[in-house]
Parts: structure tokens; sequence; C-alpha cells
């Protein structure tokens, strides 16, 4: 403990020591950080969209994951894809031209440059979060749940067609429904 607040008051003592950075420098930390992280957050939320929703419509009806699991999984789509795109996301930034904060190495460690960074990171990721939500105007939500009541129920039918069967010792059974077909595009034959 003792050696701990030894180090906090050496830090606060070199700090001291160093020049406060303006304002418009500490903005400009800001803006830095996050230009980049809205870029990260529209990748990383459509692609975390879009991935979820076609795993959930596939994987989600064929094994009959919950959609949270498919969500899940969508997420380590789109964290692979943020490794593969951070890159090009930071070279694309780099090219615009963003005004850079005049700060020594010094200032650069420094709590309020620090935190302006932390504030910066954090404002980019939720404005590009939000703006990532965009593939959310384009899905059917009730795709998924609808497609997994379908399965379910050519499963109940395949079952009752399997039972009726050895119920009644028959070679074969047949269940035929009569489908709306206003709702439905063709009847069901099991």
């Amino acid at each position: 403990q003792q050696q701990h607040q030894q180090h906090q008051q050496h830090q606060q003592e070199g700090e001291a020591d160093v020049p406060n950075p303006s304002s418009r420098d500490l903005r400009l930390v800001a803006l830095n950080q996050a230009i980049p992280f809205v870029g990260f957050g529209v990748m990383d939320n459509a692609i975390l969209i879009l991935a979820g929703d076609a795993i959930d419509n596939t994987l989600g009806v064929m094994l009959g994951i919950s959609t949270l699991c498919a969500a899940a999984l969508g997420n380590i789509v789109s964290d692979v894809a943020g490794v593969g795109l951070g890159t090009i996301i930071e070279d694309m930034c780099a090219r615009l031209g963003i005004p850079q904060p005049n700060l020594s190495q010094a200032q650069r460690q420094l709590r309020s440059v620090r935190f302006s960074g932390q504030i910066g990171c954090a404002f980019g990721l939720v404005v590009g979060c939000l703006l990532g939500m965009f593939p959310l105007l384009f899905l059917d939500p009730e795709k998924a749940e609808k497609a997994k009541d379908e399965s379910q129920l050519d499963d109940i039918f395949r079952y009752m067609v399997h039972e009726a069967k050895e119920l009644i010792g028959a070679e074969y059974t047949c269940l035929f429904l009569v489908v709306d077909t206003e709702k439905d595009t063709a009847p069901k034959t099991y």
C-alpha cells in the first residue's frame, strides 16, 4: 500500500511538471479516437445483425437453437471481421486528414489526455453502433420464428404419421392437411 501511494505521489509530481494540453488539443484527441470507433461500431453492429439473422434463419431452424444463441454466434463472426477490418478502418480514417493534437510524449501520458481519448472512443462507438443498426430496417423479424414453428409442426406431423402406422399395423400411412392458400403456398402431405 505504501509503495502504491508513493508511486501515485511520484506520478502526480511528474504530471505537475508537464504543461496541461489546450482544450483544443484535448478535443482533437477525442476526435481522433472517435472517428475510427464510429467506423468500427457501424461495421461491428451491421455484421452482427446480418450474421445473427442468417444463423437464426438457417442453423436456428435446423438445430433449434435460440435467437440469443444465434446472436452470440453472429457476435463471433462480427468480432473476427472486426479483427480483419480494423486496420482497413484505421487506414481509411488516416486518409481523412483529421488534424492531430500538438502534444509531447509526456503530455500524452497525462490523465486528462487519456480520459479524452477514452471519451472519444466511447462516443464514437455508441454513434457507430447506433448507425450500424441500419440492417434492421430491411430484415423480417418474424421470419426465423415462423420457420422454427413450421419445423416443429413438421416434426409433430411426421411423428403422428409414424405412430399411426405402428398403431394400426399399416404398411404405409399418409396425412393430408388442408391449407389456407392465402397464408401458405402449397398443401402439405406427410
